[in-house]
């Protein structure tokens, strides 16, 4: 009987030590997963605010001076002049969204456009944020909606990462 149990918990104490780190295939090094933000908006927000976080970061950090501030987020704060000339009706830092109202260049016009920006991670990638656009046609009081193509979205997307690299540019001359 004792034995059994000997190697019981030998079995179980060998099982848990490979369970902490994940191993390539290869068995070199382990593997890094780098952590997603949750697409659902209303659960991110939730999420902040049980956290203590929000627009002004988590002031929960004790022992430490650093404060995760909308404004130090180039991502974010490209995205907002990007959108500059449209109108805002949703910016919710903490939530990771902006949504613009729908929008027209012409004051007459029966074609408005509105855009949706997720912030899906921190890290300044292409796969950091999503761009989702909607195009309404108005014709004598009976308004379309329709989803606008891809190609849409990824040039509002190059936009922000035009702005992205300019806004780091600038951060680093203001460094030195």
């Amino acid at each position: 009987m004792r034995k059994l149990i000997i190697l019981l918990i030998a079995c179980l104490v060998v099982s848990s030590c490979s369970a902490f780190k994940e191993k390539a295939e290869n068995g070199d090094e382990p593997i890094v997963k780098k952590k997603r933000i949750n697409p659902n908006v209303d659960a991110r927000a939730r999420e902040s605010a049980d956290k203590g976080g929000g627009l002004l970061g988590n002031f929960n950090n004790k022992g430490t001076n650093t404060f995760d501030f909308a404004t130090s987020n180039v991502l974010w704060r490209a995205t907002l002049e990007t959108l500059n000339d449209l109108p805002l009706t949703v910016v919710d830092y903490s939530g990771g969204v902006v949504i613009t109202d729908w929008y027209s260049s012409e004051l007459n016009s029966q074609e408005s456009i509105k855009l949706t920006v997720r912030f899906l991670s921190s890290e300044i990638e292409s796969s950091s944020i999503k761009v989702i656009s909607h195009k309404k046609k108005c014709i004598n009081d009976n308004c379309q909606i329709i989803r606008l193509k891809e190609k849409f979205d990824s040039q509002v997307k190059d936009k922000i990462f035009a702005k992205v690299r300019i806004l780091k540019i600038q951060d680093e001359k203001k460094k030195k």
